[in-house]
């Protein structure tokens, strides 16, 4: 399973297995977990519940129980967490992904019922169904990495090309890797960029040469809004097209 696992949620079980040794834990339980996802991605609270996020990381801290800090090495995970990373796995299958990211774990902490950690989120409003809800949406909205890349467009994307959507704050486009669905870059601004801009990721420069709008009628039966956006990036002939 682990093999799965995107770079940000293997640091996410460094980062629990650190917190659980910093308390003198016996074995990384789901608060520790919950401290890792916070710390690697906090928009998982934060985009929803900004008050929140700071609260919620001062509480799980406040139920540990300090101990001797003891070695890292080899700590092993509880059986609530082994169930939550089993939870994980489940609903990245659920929603077609190919990897199991920090949005996965999270949900998996959620339906451990019975955990420290789920019960605290909970206590906030913090359901599994209403997050469930909001992952995968917003995975319809910039998710690339799925087999149904090309759905909005031409097939036939082709070497040296990535392919981006709208993220879910505000109108940047956020390009991921194919690969292990590691974020490579955000077009700047607000908007949408346009045929022939020249974006750049970082070490890689690209030129827009497509852009794709899935339109959608409004609820109350109004104009048609763009419901998807996908942005092809043509990369520079130095970085392999």
């Amino acid at each position: 399973m682990l093999e799965r696992f995107t770079e940000k949620a293997r640091r996410v079980l460094q980062f629990a297995r650190t917190s659980a040794s910093n308390a003198g834990a016996m074995c990384i339980e789901s608060q520790h977990l919950l401290l890792g996802i916070l710390k690697e991605t906090p928009s998982v609270i934060q985009d929803q519940f900004p008050q929140k996020l700071e609260q919620i990381k001062s509480e799980l801290a406040g139920q540990e129980v300090k101990g001797s800090k003891a070695s890292d090495l080899g700590l092993p995970l509880s059986n609530e967490c082994k169930r939550i990373l089993a939870y994980a796995a489940e609903e990245a299958e659920r929603l077609a992904h190919r990897h199991i990211g920090t949005e996965h774990l999270f949900l998996g902490v959620l339906r451990e019922e019975k955990s420290m950690a789920a019960k605290l989120l909970q206590s906030h409003g913090i359901r599994v169904q209403d997050e469930r809800l909001r992952i995968a949406r917003d995975a319809e909205l910039h998710g690339v990495t799925s087999k149904r890349v090309d759905e909005l467009a031409a097939p036939g994307v082709g070497p040296g090309v990535i392919v981006g959507r709208v993220a879910s704050a505000g109108r940047r486009v956020e390009f991921r890797s194919e690969s292990d669905d590691s974020v490579l870059g955000t077009a700047p601004g607000r908007e949408v960029p346009r045929l022939g801009d020249e974006i750049s990721l970082g070490e890689l420069q690209g030129r827009v040469t497509r852009v794709v709008h899935q339109y959608a009628p409004t609820p109350e039966g109004g104009p048609m809004v763009p419901q998807r956006i996908a942005v092809y990036l043509s990369l520079g002939p130095q970085y392999g097209s």
